[in-house]
């Protein structure tokens, strides 16, 4: 698996050119640091992760989301669709009392209107569900849906009624009555694998990346698309999708497969699983089974962030408002900094 790093300011209105910033980042020797480094800021001191799962149960973590305002609630969902929700910035967990349909959760989304009571969550195996409680309670909203095995879930921080989803088998798939309701788009254009979405803050750019084709993005929300050519020669899967909220002109992608010129990029034993970008524009990764890490310059350098991990396979790092969050094999971790 691969991260590459984009600027896109320089993007042709057709969207079938972009400007490469920095390719195939190997997160190894060359250019892992130890503790300082001479070539970027260092990781604060007292800096680590902590574990943050007391009260979760119901299998692994699959998905976590929160406002980016101060005290905002902490919601997580599990490999068995469970829903989790946090008061504390994720040190407890309650469940709020909702059924499970049994399946995982691959996104959840807040709506920062009506109290931040009604929230979405995105189910693979059995489609988008609505709450208007805070998770009490949930009704199945997937009218529109071509497809029960959603993949996952986006939406403009600054349009909730927006929402985009994409499924494994039928495509991407938008709704404008905040999940109402949904119909398909991209049909000739995206295939029916969608593995990725993600939208500027007013939702007037959408990129989505698919398992086929490659990337691709909107200019108008959503309602046309176009490919960008990734310098990869045949196009890769595309699986991460992450916009700098502090700069919404640089994205970062992460890609799988491809042609002569990819190479996978590996830590000192494990590839790359998944990347997050904070507003304040860090980079931070984990890997299969060695490593957390921190870039600050657009991952031209990267230092280990191991300190308190209780296992090194980090499958998912998450930015759910100001909190950063890892789910390993078998916690969730955030970190702190004493």
């Amino acid at each position: 698996m691969a991260t590459t790093f984009f600027d896109h300011q320089r993007l042709s209105s057709l969207g079938d050119c972009i400007q490469l910033l920095l390719a195939n980042t190997p997160l190894g020797y060359n250019n892992i640091l130890g503790g300082g480094g001479s070539r970027g800021a260092g990781i604060t001191e007292g800096t680590a992760w902590v574990r943050s799962d007391k009260g979760l149960f119901g299998g692994p973590v699959t998905a976590i989301a929160s406002l980016p305002v101060k005290g905002a609630l902490v919601y997580a969902g599990t490999n068995e669709d469970e829903i989790y929700v946090s008061a504390n910035d994720g040190r407890d967990w309650t469940p709020p009392g909702s059924a499970s349909s049994g399946h995982y959760v691959a996104g959840i989304e807040i709506d920062p209107r009506a109290g931040r009571r009604i929230v979405g969550k995105a189910v693979y195996g059995a489609g988008f569900f609505l709450s208007e409680d805070g998770g009490q309670t949930w009704k199945n909203a997937s009218r529109g849906l071509g497809s029960r095995s959603l993949s996952c879930l986006g939406a403009p921080a600054s349009s909730p009624d927006t929402l985009f989803a994409g499924t494994r088998d039928a495509g991407l798939f938008v709704s404008r009555n905040g999940g109402r309701s949904w119909s398909r788009t991209g049909r000739q254009t995206l295939g029916n694998r969608v593995m990725a979405v993600d939208a500027t803050r007013d939702g007037r750019t959408v990129y989505a990346g698919t398992q086929e084709t490659g990337l691709f993005v909107s200019r108008d929300g959503g309602d046309t698309w176009n490919a960008i050519v990734l310098p990869f020669g045949s196009q890769p899967m595309v699986t991460g999708i992450d916009i700098n909220p502090a700069d919404e002109l640089r994205l970062t992608v992460t890609v799988t497969g491809g042609g002569t010129g990819l190479s996978t990029i590996l830590s000192m034993s494990g590839a790359v699983n998944t990347i997050a970008v904070a507003r304040d524009g860090i980079v931070y990764a984990g890997t299969q089974t060695r490593e957390a890490a921190i870039s600050r310059d657009d991952g031209a350098t990267w230092q280990r962030l191991n300190s308190g991990l209780p296992d090194l396979a980090v499958r998912r790092i998450v930015v759910a408002g100001s909190r950063v969050f890892a789910m390993t094999v078998h916690h969730v971790v955030r970190l702190q900094t004493q």
